[in-house]
């Protein structure tokens, strides 16, 4: 047992784009904290300007107080890849056994997300048998079979890993954090290290009160259907009383203030030195957003309403149906599938190589291709792993 009574370290991971995002998660946690202690807040990044360093430092109280660890030459070993609207920080995590061997446990937070209790009490959580504390995570139904077949891991099990107690010591003993490093510089994942811990750890997580992750992917519009087991049931009555609100999903409040909880991050926004910038950072990005209609078409006619679909191809005509379906909701994409998967860019949806189609249970699959020749090859590939013909459609998609 280490003597750091009184201590209560907090982790964060962060790059020089999000800092205004962390900067609203760490004055909503600063809100709730208790004279009784003294918090340390570190955060690891690589590439942090100065200026934003500053700012944040300026949120040093007398209890608070707020390092950067550089993880530069811990992470030049291993090439990790983005997925979705994940990016490479959140894999820093797995770093945690190098950087804070003198506590006994760390409180792991991401950076898309509020505090509304003291943290404190969510560290006090005894997972001394335990290599992690961690939520049950919210499963969309679509990522079901991902979770049971591709992962292996127990659906009634599966954690998020946005908040997380981390034990040093067991995290050392089993190796987690290189063994984490090393799955994901070799395959991509879903949910990236997310997906990792819980294959590393199951069977050996404390599970916490939901209210300290509530997710709130399922209010964000759309039509994302979640799966409810014995362990979940009570979803609605967690968000009526969340103790931190985690913004999950590609979908963020500061993009999306009307939806349910958002207002949440923009009452702690207005209260710190980013909420100018956090502004007009996104009005920009949305005076400059493509109008998905203005390229290429979707086959409205070969595709029903409601289905379930696997685009195949992320290039141009894949992302211009993605934006319309996006607007209408006329369907759900399931996926993108490429084979190529490391070459699609600014997707936020998962994205599978073809022989990950059979994981998804889809009605149709639409491919988003220009090229008739290389449809041909898609098509032959697709009848010889056994998918029907009549699953498959394709269009000429004759730009509008």
């Amino acid at each position: 047992m280490k003597s750091l009574e009184g201590k209560i370290p907090v982790v964060f991971a962060a790059n020089d784009k999000y800092i205004p995002y962390l900067g609203v998660a760490l004055h909503s946690l600063i809100q709730h904290v208790s004279n009784c202690y003294q918090y340390y807040i570190y955060i690891l990044s690589k590439d942090i300007n100065q200026h934003h360093k500053s700012r944040i430092q300026s949120m040093e109280q007398e209890n608070i107080h707020i390092v950067f660890v550089d993880v530069t030459e811990h992470m030049k070993n291993f090439s990790i890849p983005t997925v979705a609207h994940l990016s490479q920080e959140t894999a820093y995590r797995l770093l945690a056994d190098q950087f804070f061997s003198e506590y006994e446990k760390i409180l792991y937070l991401d950076c898309d997300l509020i505090v509304n209790k003291d943290v404190a009490l969510l560290y006090q959580e005894d997972v001394s048998g335990s290599i992690v504390g961690a939520c049950r995570a919210n499963i969309i139904m679509r990522h079901l079979q991902y979770v049971k077949e591709e992962l292996c891991v127990s659906t009634a099990n599966y954690f998020n890993a946005g908040v997380l107690l981390i034990n040093i010591d067991l995290f050392r003993k089993y190796d987690v954090g290189r063994r984490g490093l090393e799955m994901l510089a070799q395959k991509r994942y879903l949910c990236q290290d997310q997906d990792v811990l819980n294959i590393l750890c199951q069977n050996n997580v404390k599970y916490l009160d939901r209210r300290w992750n509530v997710e709130w992917e399922y209010l964000t519009g759309d039509g994302v259907e979640l799966y409810i087991d014995e362990t979940r049931m009570n979803y609605e009555e967690d968000r009526k009383n969340p103790h931190i609100i985690h913004y999950t999903s590609p979908n963020k409040p500061w993009e999306y203030p009307e939806y349910t909880l958002a207002e949440y991050f923009w009452q702690y926004a207005r209260e710190t030195v980013f909420y100018e910038e956090i502004l007009k950072v996104n009005l920009m990005t949305a005076n400059n957003r493509e109008n998905p209609f203005e390229r290429f078409l979707f086959p409205w006619e070969g595709i029903k309403p409601g289905s379930k679909v696997i685009l195949y191809g992320g290039g141009a005509v894949g992302k211009a149906y993605i934006g319309q379906i996006k607007e209408t909701k006329y369907c759900t994409i399931l996926a993108v599938c490429d084979t190529y998967p490391e070459k699609v860019k600014n997707i936020t949806l998962p994205i599978v190589t073809p022989d990950k189609i059979s994981l998804f249970s889809y009605d149709m699959i639409l491919i988003s291709v220009e090229n008739e020749k290389i449809v041909c090859q898609i098509k032959d590939d697709l009848k010889n792993r056994g998918i029907e013909e009549s699953r498959v459609y394709w269009k000429n998609p004759i730009p509008v």
